[in-house]
């Protein structure tokens, strides 16, 4: 299936911050997508930049596809404390929902705060 690209202004899709709830360690977090800064229903991937802050132990993010399984690779790698971020393009769920599944492994049983900056969508 051929898909095209659509370039938008960047836009923060979700920032943990905000709501003053960090990712836990191994505690998946859906991340609604589909229909929020530009992204149509029917996109089925997204160009992203992610970022991570303010990690109570050293870890890594995954981030999939909502409906599929937890991948064996990371997305991003972080220390204690560190600010680190990282560009992607990640597949969306196919079930309707357009989301994006997102679990950080910290140390520690830790947290760690998740900012995710669309800049980009395919269809």
């Amino acid at each position: 299936m051929a898909t095209d690209f659509y370039a938008i202004p960047p836009c923060r899709l979700f920032d943990t911050r905000l709501t003053a709830l960090p990712l836990l360690a191994d505690v998946p977090r859906a991340i609604p997508i589909a229909g929020l800064c530009g992204v149509p229903v029917a996109a089925k991937a997204v160009a992203v930049n992610v970022t991570v802050l303010g990690s109570t132990g050293a870890g890594s993010l995954v981030l999939y596809p909502g409906d599929e399984g937890l991948p064996f690779i990371s997305s991003l790698a972080f220390a204690t404390g560190q600010l680190r971020s990282n560009n992607a393009t990640l597949k969306l769920a196919t079930d309707g929902t357009g989301t994006l599944g997102a679990v950080a492994a910290v140390q520690g049983l830790g947290q760690v705060h998740l900012m995710v900056d669309v800049t980009g969508f395919y269809q």
